[in-house]
């Protein structure tokens, strides 16, 4: 096994996905910065996964209550409901307990797809809060009614139910994928804003395989803080294009967004600190990465392209 700043040296599992890495040397010289002892190997397999999802399921479900959701969302689309600081906190609270189980099983199910209806749900809450955060208070009821159509609540819970832990090979390949994306994003100094916003999710979505209840070595200490890290110092400038989005959606598919030096260090940092091995299946794995992309002309963007 090696670390995944090792494996960006093979020009082969690269150019499978059509990205562009440093030459050999230069890598080589970059990755031996990467002590052995700050390298992190998540080694999930079946129980890892069993046990992250199951701690993720038990904070959504403690917050994700569906009858009291309802009557908000038809007193948010009547009009009657009035946002307060509280409510828009619960609201905010419930959308995220749901993105983190999309995220796990994203990661963590032996497939890794997103769940349909959990994604559509997770989507319509997401446009919702945005338009709260961004005080755009006339579209609240028509935002309320799309998230309470969008809330198909069996279909959730079946697709929650229906959790099937990953295997150590299918866990490490798209892992892998999600990594060569972030390593063709992140080292350019400004990025279309679909693929800015994908950049982060890839960071992001890591956070759901830290164990909250096992004390963690310093190397992942230090993997953990730096992924908050990206995920706040970029999530205030995603805030900003999401704002501007509502108002003009074709400016954001085209939008250039400057990425920091500090950001495109910390990205680069962070995989070169994770272990990884090239997988086998290769096509399979990006395959599934890319069905989470966004569809539509501003989440092809994001996916890199495959060679010919």
């Amino acid at each position: 096994m090696r670390s995944l700043s090792s494996l960006l040296l093979s020009f082969a599992s690269v150019a499978c996905l059509g990205l562009v890495t440093l030459p050999p040397a230069a890598a080589q010289a970059e990755g031996a910065k990467v002590a052995k002892a700050d390298v992190v190997d998540f080694a999930i397999g079946p129980k890892e996964s069993t046990k992250l999802f199951g701690t993720a399921q038990k904070n959504w479900e403690a917050v994700f209550k569906p009858s009291e959701m309802k009557a908000t969302l038809k007193g948010l689309a009547s009009g009657k409901t009035q946002m307060s600081e509280a409510l828009k906190k619960d609201l905010y609270v419930v959308r995220k307990s749901s993105a983190i189980i999309r995220s796990s099983f994203q990661l963590l199910d032996n497939g890794h797809m997103k769940p349909k209806a959990l994604d559509r749900y997770v989507k319509a809450a997401g446009k919702l809060n945005d338009a709260i955060n961004a005080g755009q208070t006339e579209k609240i009821p028509d935002l309320a009614k799309k998230t309470l159509r969008a809330m198909k609540v069996k279909a959730i819970r079946a697709e929650v139910k229906g959790f099937k832990p990953t295997s150590k090979k299918s866990f490490n390949g798209y892992l892998y994928t999600s990594m060569l994306f972030a390593e063709r994003a992140g080292s350019g100094k400004a990025v279309n804003a679909p693929v800015f916003h994908q950049l982060r999710k890839e960071m992001t979505n890591m956070l759901v395989l830290f164990d909250p209840s096992a004390k963690m070595s310093p190397a992942m200490q230090k993997l953990h803080d730096r992924l908050h890290k990206i995920r706040f110092s970029m999530g205030d400038v995603h805030d900003e294009l999401v704002a501007k989005k509502t108002k003009n959606p074709a400016d954001y598919n085209t939008k250039k967004v400057k990425l920091t030096k500090m950001t495109r260090q910390d990205v680069r940092n962070v995989i070169r600190s994770i272990h990884v091995e090239t997988p086998a299946a290769k096509t399979l794995h990006y395959n599934r990465w890319k069905a989470n992309v966004k569809p539509g002309r501003g989440g092809t963007k994001a996916a890199p392209k495959r060679a010919r």
